[in-house]
């Protein structure tokens, strides 16, 4: 649910087939939230309902520092970002 690592792998040129070195960019969960307890005897089952659903902590600092502060979206991922990312994965999408 909330990756740790994102490899990038860039191409030079327009329409090259020249691929960079992977790049590895680390996202490490918060170390102070902790699953909560289970019923469930097996001690391996996370107190999560996602894998790493820890990592929504940040989101949900964000969202309360939006409210704390009377805004209406956040200045770090604005609407107008998010509807350019849906445009985008739409056009991808044309092309499959």
């Amino acid at each position: 649910w909330c990756p740790t690592t994102v490899k990038v792998t860039k191409m030079t040129g327009l329409g090259s087939q020249k691929w960079s070195e992977p790049e590895l960019y680390e996202f490490p969960l918060p170390a102070d939230i902790v699953a909560l307890k289970t019923e469930d005897a097996d001690a391996s089952t996370p107190g999560f309902n996602f894998c790493n659903s820890q990592g929504l902590a940040y989101e949900a600092a964000e969202v309360n520092r939006c409210f704390r502060e009377g805004l209406t979206e956040s200045p770090s991922f604005t609407t107008a970002q998010c509807i350019d990312i849906l445009r985008l994965i739409t056009e991808i999408g044309n092309y499959a």
